[in-house]
């Protein structure tokens, strides 16, 4: 890496967005509705875990190996 004002930047870039002009854009709108989204997305989340937990256990049982 060469300089760090590039990630500088960047982070105080998303900080003025969070804090100075995404709430004054939002300033006279109503809030974003994402509940239906969000229930989606956790039930994505969910099924991907249990996928996976489902995945590395059939792993260490297949390969035997002690996990204690």
């Amino acid at each position: 890496m060469g300089s760090p004002l590039s990630t500088l930047a960047i982070c105080l870039s998303y900080v003025m967005l969070v804090k100075v002009w995404g709430p004054a854009y939002m300033k006279n709108r109503p809030a974003f509705q994402f509940r239906r989204t969000l229930v989606i997305y956790n039930a994505i989340q969910v099924i991907f875990s249990t996928w996976l937990f489902y995945e590395v256990k059939q792993t260490v049982r297949m390969t035997k190996i002690k996990i204690y």
